[in-house]
């Protein structure tokens, strides 16, 4: 036992031993003098200032490939590439937070020519890299009509992106053009179509919207001028005509038997004032209207209608309602108003009279997309669609008519219903009737806009009423 407990002191002597031998390596590790980094730098004068940078200090100007005339050593880094210049660590330099980006985080990889579009017109590029193919983005889907960008587009409509590039990074322009709506905020740009790869080369052409204190006075990129009228000003980035197709407005393929020369011109140069919180921008010069007008009413060589009821829906409804018919068309979400769901949707079909449906699809309702087809089809035709909807999404027969709701006149109406609209609208459609004019709903159909005058005054007293009164069980309330 005695030689058990010496061998036990022993061993812990030794291990204490150890340790303190560890410590003092470690110690003396951390202590040695150790070769110094000698921090180089640059100075240059940039638009009359003073520009420190360190770059030079980890990265060898000779390795660097000059481009179109750029010496590294006599002209500035970060005008081209961002970052910190006076930063004395990678980390800092780069001006990473984290390991995550930040607004002037340095631009490399496909990234790097967005900082070549500060001075240099797209055209100067590689016509590969995906500045250029952003700046074609940009061009192509119509941005210009809606927003400006100084030497390039001249917008009104949405906010001007000439120094969106000193504001947002990459990573934040590539989430707004993917996902324009979300929940809570309401924005009129509507949701493109672009793929990952496009939405990223937008990006990078809009983050090379920045510093345009280094931009030349004459710089201009803007594309060549197209001869017809709606690819001139960008009317097919949107909407579908003849051959070409935006795939996010309506088609305008028969506008010229639905709507008067009166009627668009109108139209075309004032938008809100027929479709409040319409997300298209008005044609302000009008030449412009009028070449586009012209274009619009020009009828087909050959005008050609589905003969049955199904394929005429196809062609003339599943665009806003979708094929399903569950109002959840593939422009659906970019229209004011939203289109109505006819599937497993029957208590809709029995409310509304069969006269004020055909009356919708013959003379279009006011206020909203929802076109005229009177002149497109015969009263028999009309009734077929009609029928055909009944049957293939409302799974119904012909509607019958409500017989146990009396509408009272005006005259007997309580005053002071605000508490009880609080009460029972106002989360959806706001205190103010149009709050899906100013936030997007984290659920369709978006709530109605009570503040579209043009479509509440269309709608019949005794039609609104039954709506509130014998709601369908299937919408987001029910009756009160």
């Amino acid at each position: 036992m005695k030689q058990d407990h010496e061998d036990g002191k022993f061993l812990i002597v030794n291990r204490c031993l150890l340790l303190v031998l560890t410590v003092v390596l470690i110690s003396g590790y951390l202590i040695a003098e150790k070769a110094s980094v000698m921090v180089r730098e640059v100075r240059h004068q940039l638009g009359g200032e003073a520009v420190v940078e360190r770059c030079v200090t980890c990265h060898d100007p000779a390795a660097h490939s000059p481009m179109k005339g750029h010496a590294p050593l006599t002209e500035a880094c970060t005008p081209c590439h961002d970052g910190f210049g006076r930063g004395i660590t990678p980390v800092s330099a780069h001006a990473k937070e984290r390991g995550a980006d930040t607004l002037n985080s340095i631009l490399a990889r496909e990234a790097l020519f967005a900082g070549c579009l500060r001075c240099h017109p797209p055209r100067m590029l590689p016509p590969d890299s995906l500045a250029v193919q952003g700046w074609k983005h940009f061009l192509g889907k119509g941005c210009g009509s809606c927003h400006q960008v100084r030497g390039i587009s001249s917008g009104v409509k949405g906010p001007d992106l000439s120094r969106i590039g000193d504001h947002l990074t990459v990573e934040a322009l590539e989430s707004g053009i993917r996902q324009p709506q979300i929940p809570g905020y309401y924005s009129v740009m509507p949701a493109f179509s672009l793929g990952v790869a496009d939405s990223r080369a937008l990006a990078i052409f809009l983050k090379g919207q920045s510093r345009l204190d280094l931009r030349p006075a004459a710089y201009q990129a803007g594309g060549p001028e197209a001869a017809d009228p709606l690819e001139r000003y960008n009317c097919v980035s949107c909407h579908r005509f003849r051959q070409k197709d935006g795939m996010l407005g309506p088609d305008l393929d028969r506008l010229y038997a639905q709507r008067s020369e009166k009627w668009l011109k109108g139209f075309l140069g004032d938008v809100s004032s027929q479709r409040p919180s319409a997300r298209m921008p008005e044609l302000t010069d009008a030449r412009a209207v009028a070449a586009v007008v012209a274009e619009l009413l020009k009828p087909p060589a050959k005008i050609v209608m589905p003969a049955s009821p199904g394929d005429r829906y196809e062609l003339l409804c599943s665009r806003c309602h979708g094929k399903l018919g569950d109002g959840k068309g593939p422009i659906a979400a970019n229209l004011s108003g939203a289109p109505r769901r006819f599937s497993e949707n029957p208590g809709y079909f029995l409310l509304t009279p069969r006269e004020r449906m055909i009356g919708s699809v013959a003379d279009g309702l006011p206020g909203v997309s929802m076109p005229p087809f009177g002149k497109l089809m015969t009263k028999e035709e009309e009734g077929a669609l009609l029928d055909f909807i009944l049957a293939e999404f409302a799974k119904t027969g012909p509607p019958g008519q409500l017989t146990d709701i009396a509408v009272p006149p005006k005259s007997a109406l309580p005053e002071g219903l605000a508490p009880v609209y609080a009460r029972l609208c106002a989360h959806c459609h706001g205190e103010g009737g149009d709050r899906s004019a100013r936030i997007v709903h984290p659920k369709n159909p978006q709530p109605r806009n009570f503040r579209n005058r043009a479509y509440m005054e269309a709608m019949p007293d005794e039609q609104l009423f039954r709506a509130l009164a014998k709601a369908p069980k299937r919408r987001r309330w029910f009756g009160t």
